[in-house]
């Protein structure tokens, strides 16, 4: 008998919203396969600046690891970056996006992706670069949500106030299996 289909979650926004550590929250919370965010660990180990040819290689990547991810025997799937942050991303930095990240972002399929919110206090890092337009990307993350016509939930406040909100959107979704 095939394993059931999990239902899955994307966590996603603009840099230093608190995605990780919602979507680990969240994973233990519902029990559910976490997924990383790829670029993370690919950028430290880049040691130069990164080029649009990364983003690629990125993309591909956090792909693989959602496709493995889906093949756990689980209810839920929590993902750490999705293709909509690598094509705004590429989109902003570098004026265009590559065919396969535009490609990977129309057939990704989520139940429900959750958008962060900028109420939490930017925390630095090296490998984040605007921490004052967050509120911008902000609105770009979710016109382009609302565009691509994507299930999702804003989330704001502290991470307990924010994993109560997803739970009550899985909820009254009736997202369970």
């Amino acid at each position: 008998m095939p394993n059931k289909k999990p239902i899955r979650i994307a966590v996603t926004g603009p840099e230093s919203t608190g995605k990780t550590t919602l979507a680990l929250a969240l994973s233990q919370e519902l029990n559910a396969v976490y997924v990383p965010e790829f670029a993370r660990e690919y950028l430290t180990d880049l040691h130069r600046e990164y080029t649009i040819q990364d983003l690629t290689k990125i993309a591909e990547g956090q792909n693989k690891l959602i496709e493995a991810s889906l093949k756990n025997d689980c209810d839920y799937v929590v993902v750490d970056t999705d293709m909509t942050v690598m094509k705004i991303w590429s989109e902003f930095k570098y004026q265009t996006c590559d065919e396969s990240i535009l490609d990977a972002y129309q057939k990704q399929e989520f139940d429900l992706y959750i958008l962060c919110g900028t109420s939490i206090e930017w925390e630095y890092d090296e490998l984040r670069e605007h921490p004052h337009l967050r509120d911008y990307f902000y609105m770009v993350y979710k016109n382009e949500l609302k565009l691509q016509k994507r299930n999702f939930l804003e989330v704001d406040g502290s991470v307990k106030e924010r994993v109560q909100m997803v739970l009550e959107k899985i909820s009254s979704q009736n997202l369970h299996n």
